[in-house]
């Protein structure tokens, strides 16, 4: 039986899955949820090189703060009714700017190694 309770890092995994299980197992013991992040794939192929999984507050909320652009003086109304406005992405008010996240890499024996924790 492994310590979870400490830093991940050397933890190897065969699969992406089995590392998001222990980091699972991990946060359960601490008190967080965990959401899949980042992935970095080998070029030219399906391989993926790198992948990060973060706690699930990570972020900012969006407080419906808009930025106000300048209308273009050129734009014509009939232009301006055909452009589609797009609608901020709506973020959970439970995101916090956590920082909680870990990070694994492929290495040379073909296993995904917890790097950063």
């Amino acid at each position: 039986e492994e310590d979870l309770s400490g830093s991940l890092i050397g933890f190897t995994r065969a699969t992406l899955d089995e590392i998001y299980d222990l980091y699972c197992q991990h946060v359960f013991l601490v008190g967080f949820s965990v959401r899949k992040s980042t992935i970095r794939v080998k070029q030219g192929t399906d391989i993926i090189t790198k992948k990060q999984f973060l706690c699930s507050t990570v972020g900012k909320t969006n407080h419906g703060k808009k930025e106000k652009k300048e209308k273009n003086s050129q734009t014509t109304t009939k232009e301006s009714t055909k452009k589609k406005t797009r609608r901020k992405r709506r973020v959970a008010i439970t995101r916090t700017e956590c920082c909680a996240l870990i990070r694994t890499k492929l290495n040379n024996q073909r296993q995904y190694e917890i790097i950063h924790h």
